[in-house]
């Protein structure tokens, strides 16, 4: 009994025991606030993980955007900056035409002064009492006509001539160049400030049927796209078109502008450095109506077509006019990390992918931005008033692509060769696959962009 009775005891105080030590540990919280704040530490090194693989993410779109704005802007500035050179040569043309025009009126005019002194003269017959004014001009007359009149016939003539037509050759060339300067220069832009290929619609003319695009052409055709078809046909150009010959001759109305200020300058010139009638009023009077009148189509046979001035045009709010003035840049950044690297950190099972064409998987960043040259001013642009300047404008306003009639898809298709080109030019996207799975995933992201969708980017 007695041993019955302690083993019971026993129990009891093991138990008693147990039950205290279990209900001491529920009691003690010590540790509890370190393992909350693993926990925390935990849950921050994951947000943070997130946070740094979605910055990377924006800052490549950031990269692409900035370049895409710096490309559009001066590639816009290059051709701002053509136009007022353009419009520059226009003025020194008119110059030079005017100079011609003032010596031709003036002399024509001169030489009706001298007959009118001699008429005179021989009316006041058989006294000639009116003939002091021919007698004082004939020295003036027949030097002019065998010195200053003749050199000016021979070699000003010549010499105004070769300076036209070397002007005129001047604005043909800018013309010529300025689309694949603008171009060049959107692609350094753009390349510089974080792209790795930037390209602008419309492409300057040259390269389509190049070698250039064949990496482009491959690329698509392996998923049934030809970037032959569904283009736009459009080239770069500056808005400008040749004017008619006597546009370059100053008139009655151009009295009131900066020419009638060099009118009258030059006016004062011509009458300071002349002798006897030929600096008085009547033969002045009548010079300045020669001058802006038929001196003019002396000058339009003596320099033929090289004396025509560049005219800007597409002066209208149409989309048509709009584009001829503005470019829409392509910028791409390709990003490897997009489609490898970053999307694996969330593959919450783990799985492989099956890639049956690396062109499948082309990966990066990509934005559009457009630049604009334009006039400023209150007034309409003429060929005589360098006041071009550039600047960022929305990619689309509202409708301006269904009025336009063409699509950003096509747009892609004109420039793929040229982003080839460029590619080449950079040195950028050695890996054919890469450049290749680039030019596919374009092609998929401007079909998004359609004349529907992109109305939000205005």
């Amino acid at each position: 009994m007695n041993t019955k009775s302690d083993k019971s005891g026993i129990l009891a105080i093991m138990r008693s025991w147990a039950l205290n030590r279990g209900h001491a540990f529920n009691s003690n919280q010590n540790g509890a606030v370190a393992i909350l704040c693993l926990a925390a530490c935990i849950i921050l090194f994951m947000v943070s993980l997130v946070l740094y693989d979605t910055g990377k993410i924006a800052r490549n779109k950031i990269d692409t955007q900035t370049a895409a704005d710096t490309a559009a802007y001066s590639q816009a500035a290059v051709k701002a900056r053509s136009m007022n050179m353009i419009m520059y040569t226009n003025v020194a043309k008119r110059t030079i035409v005017s100079l011609h025009n003032m010596y031709q009126g003036m002399w024509s005019a001169y030489q009706i002064y001298y007959l009118y002194t001699l008429v005179k003269c021989l009316a006041s017959a058989p006294y000639f009492t009116d003939c002091e004014d021919f007698i004082d001009n004939t020295p003036v007359y027949f030097g002019e006509l065998s010195g200053d009149r003749d050199k000016f016939k021979d070699e000003v003539i010549d010499r105004y001539k070769d300076e036209i037509e070397a002007l005129d050759d001047y604005q043909t060339y800018m013309t010529d160049l300025t689309p694949w300067w603008a171009w060049s220069e959107a692609l350094v832009r753009g390349s510089r400030n974080g792209a790795s290929i930037a390209s602008s619609f419309p492409p300057p003319a040259g390269i389509k049927d190049q070698s250039h695009t064949k990496w482009a052409k491959n690329a698509l055709q392996q998923h049934s796209i030809n970037i032959e078809n569904d283009t736009t046909d459009i080239t770069d150009a500056l808005p400008l078109e040749i004017g008619e010959k006597k546009d370059t001759c100053v008139g009655f109305g151009d009295l009131w502008g900066p020419a009638g200020i060099e009118f009258l300058v030059n006016l004062i010139i011509h009458q300071t450095r002349s002798e006897e009638g030929a600096a008085g009023m009547m033969a002045i009077g009548l010079g300045i109506v020669f001058t802006l009148t038929t001196a003019c189509s002396k000058a339009e046979s003596r320099f033929g077509d090289p004396m025509a001035p560049r005219k800007p045009i597409a002066n209208s709010d149409s989309a048509d006019d709009l584009l001829k003035k503005s470019n829409i840049v392509f910028s791409y950044k390709h990003t490897p990390d997009t489609r490898g690297k970053l999307r694996n950190n969330y593959n919450i099972i783990k799985q492989e992918y099956e890639v049956t064409t690396p062109l499948q998987h082309g990966s990066g960043a990509w934005n559009l931005s457009r630049g604009e040259f334009f006039f400023k001013g209150d007034k309409d642009p003429d060929p005589w008033s360098p006041g071009w300047t550039a600047k960022i404008r929305p990619v689309s306003l509202q409708g301006e692509f269904s009025e336009l009639g063409h699509n950003m898809n096509e747009m892609f298709h004109d420039i793929a060769p040229y982003m080839g080109l460029g590619m080449k030019l950079t040195g950028t996207g050695s890996d054919t696959n890469a450049k290749a799975g680039d030019a596919v995933f374009l092609e998929k992201a401007t079909r998004a962009l359609d004349n529907n969708v992109i109305n939000g980017l205005s």
